[in-house]
């Protein structure tokens, strides 16, 4: 696996905000690689910084092995926050401003404008596009001379379900075309149905990176639950074949060594004294995964 982004130990504070906190982690070429965690975690501090728009304090980061610089930026497509176009102006028109700014020849324009689906309304004023329509214009844009790596901030952010499910899919089919893919977002669902790998921020700290995948394949989640909450916490916290364990509402969640299930719990706790009204299996999702992190990390 050949690294197209590493940062190392990078830390960003805007006043008394620690923003990025020595943050580390490694984006592989052919990953869509969501950068996840809520609002004002660090995720756009940290793209503005490896974009070359934010300095950071301390630490480094290095673009397909070499420091940054003029070559590697040109290998790079990104959307910071929200695109900025001529409203009065059309959609192929403005990427012809975006093409001169980028040094690109015109001939990519068409390419790029049937990749986002908007080559039928290429002529049509951007302030006439919808919200999905001026999202998908961005990333026309940001896909102008064919970049190896594509730099997406909340792409979905206020488009409906339907808009949604579209952004959704033009990432996988750019991704398909061998196009890294970097993507920040607060929205766990979509994080799990496009990408490939994650790191969880939280306060600008890495909470967690792997392949979403393993998350997904994970021994799976079990809650119990006891008309005695206290007690039946108190004893599964003694069981010593558990490797994490928390409290969601009326239930207790735990995960268990793989040499462990959930017969041996309930045998365990009927043992000490534990009556158990509910015992099952939860399927374990990125969801549950982030919030039992950060209900970890605020501990």
């Amino acid at each position: 696996m050949s690294a197209i982004l590493s940062i190392k130990q990078l830390s960003k504070s805007f006043g008394f905000i620690r923003a990025v906190n020595e943050l580390s982690f490694e984006v592989n070429k052919g990953d869509i690689f969501g950068l996840l965690g809520p609002n004002g975690s660090g995720k756009t501090t940290t793209l503005g910084i490896v974009l070359g728009v934010i300095s950071p304090e301390s630490g480094t980061y290095s673009w397909f092995g070499t420091p940054p610089g003029s070559k590697t930026r040109k290998k790079i497509g990104a959307i910071l926050e929200t695109p900025q176009f001529y409203p009065y102006l059309s959609g192929v028109k403005n990427l012809k401003i975006l093409a001169d700014i980028k040094e690109c020849k015109y001939d990519d324009i068409d390419r790029v404008l049937k990749i986002v689906d908007l080559h039928d309304r290429k002529n049509h004023h951007y302030r006439n596009y919808s919200l999905g329509m001026k999202q998908r214009l961005g990333i026309a844009g940001a896909l102008l001379c064919e970049p190896e790596v594509l730099i997406l901030d909340e792409p979905t952010n206020g488009l409906d379900p339907q808009g949604i499910a579209d952004i959704r899919k033009l990432i996988l089919r750019i991704a398909e075309d061998g196009t890294t893919i970097i993507l920040a977002s607060h929205l766990l669902d979509e994080v799990q149905k496009t990408c490939s790998h994650v790191t969880i921020l939280d306060h600008g700290k890495n909470m967690y990176s792997g392949n979403v995948d393993a998350i997904l394949n994970e021994t799976p989640l079990i809650e119990v639950s006891s008309d005695d909450l206290e007690k039946l916490f108190n004893a599964l916290s003694n069981y010593t074949k558990i490797k994490s364990i928390y409290q969601e509402a009326d239930k207790v969640i735990i995960m268990l060594d793989e040499d462990s299930n959930s017969a041996d719990i309930n045998e365990y706790l009927f043992s000490n004294g534990v009556t158990v009204n509910h015992l099952c299996n939860r399927k374990k999702t990125l969801e549950k995964h982030f919030l039992q992190i950060l209900a970890q990390s605020n501990d």
